[in-house]
């Protein structure tokens, strides 16, 4: 057995969640501050690809990932790479960064968006498929899942994957939480939605068993416009030191949250992130 190969049953691998790259789109200004957060440049894309070339990572799409847990053929060295939302820059300039490194992308597509301005068509995602990227789905409508009825979130799931795997000619199997947000009502619900695997946007590493209950709920980091360099060579590199930072950071928020309120602190993190992009 080659030496990237694990041979227990458990195998701990990283996703990284990002949203649009700009490369001088208009689309890109008129993104609120909030969403602007999580949009990075195409140089600082570039940057986080050839660090992850030097530190020797393989990118496959997050199914190919999986399969090879199945079989027991996992590299260590596996990052996935995420792209939320469907936004057009993941054809125009997300995907050719990626194959130039030979790095290959995870997409998750809000239907409803699909052909829309900003967006990608359906031939893009078509082609992204071909060259070897995974196509998944982010709902129909991109809501709050824990402001809409179960009825509502049923469909979201449904009717994204048939219309998805309509484009790609296959089965859909993984799921990107929009927003993040889900309570018990969508644990219930998952399970009959056809769906394997679902991201959230919990940050953490994915410890996943070769036999276990569908379907599994994923953790991912999300990258910011701020994410240095050091901070993502960490997070591959430093997963004990980095774990304990999580669970400090989650303790912190949590007792800032009952102190102060959450409607409070999401005011004052709102007024500390609209500052930050004041011209």
């Amino acid at each position: 057995m080659k030496k990237d190969e694990m041979t227990s049953g458990n195998h701990t691998f990283t996703i990284l969640l990002y949203h649009g790259v700009d490369a001088g789109e208009k689309f890109y200004e008129q993104r609120s501050n909030k969403e602007r957060e999580y949009i990075i440049t195409k140089a600082q894309f570039n940057n986080h690809l050839e660090l992850f070339k030097r530190l020797g990572m393989q990118t496959p799409p997050l199914e190919q990932c999986l399969r090879q847990i199945q079989n027991n053929k996992f590299a260590s060295r596996t990052l996935i790479l995420s792209f939320d939302d469907g936004e057009e820059s993941g054809y125009t300039t997300i995907a050719p960064l990626l194959e130039k490194y030979g790095f290959r992308g995870s997409y998750f597509i809000v239907a409803g968006w699909i052909n829309k301005p900003g967006y990608m068509t359906e031939d893009q995602i078509r082609q992204l498929h071909k060259r070897g990227h995974g196509i998944y789905s982010h709902s129909m409508t991109h809501p709050f899942f824990t402001r809409i009825s179960e009825a509502e979130i049923m469909s979201e799931l449904r009717e994204s994957k048939e219309c998805l795997e309509k484009i790609l000619g296959q089965e859909v199997k993984c799921f990107s939480l929009p927003t993040g947000e889900y309570d018990e009502r969508f644990k219930e619900l998952i399970a009959h939605s056809g769906y394997s695997y679902i991201c959230t946007s919990r940050e953490g590493y994915n410890r996943v068993m070769q036999k276990r209950q569908y379907p599994f709920l994923l953790h991912r980091f999300a990258i910011r416009n701020y994410t240095k360099l050091r901070d993502l060579k960490f997070i591959i590199n430093a997963r004990k030191i980095t774990n304990l930072l999580l669970a400090l950071k989650a303790i912190t928020f949590f007792i800032l949250k009952n102190i102060i309120g959450k409607d409070r602190y999401e005011r004052i993190r709102s007024g500390i992130i609209n500052n930050f992009y004041k011209d």
